[in-house]
């Protein structure tokens, strides 16, 4: 099954959104950085997160 992966992945985006890896990225191809602007990403540490749901994604 699948659910495993998509369990992982949900993390993987729940960190990308807090560390603003698209933006960091789209900002360092056209040669800018925000330095200041990505210094307010507050990490999951400490954090509570949860996934509703019934199936076995949400089980993850």
């Amino acid at each position: 099954k699948n659910s495993a992966a998509v369990a992982e992945l949900t993390v993987g985006m729940l960190i990308a959104a807090d560390r603003q890896i698209v933006s960091m990225t789209n900002d360092l191809r056209a040669g800018q950085w925000r330095k200041k602007h990505y210094a307010k990403c507050q990490g999951l540490n400490g954090r509570v997160y949860g996934v509703i749901g019934n199936g076995p994604i949400a089980q993850k």
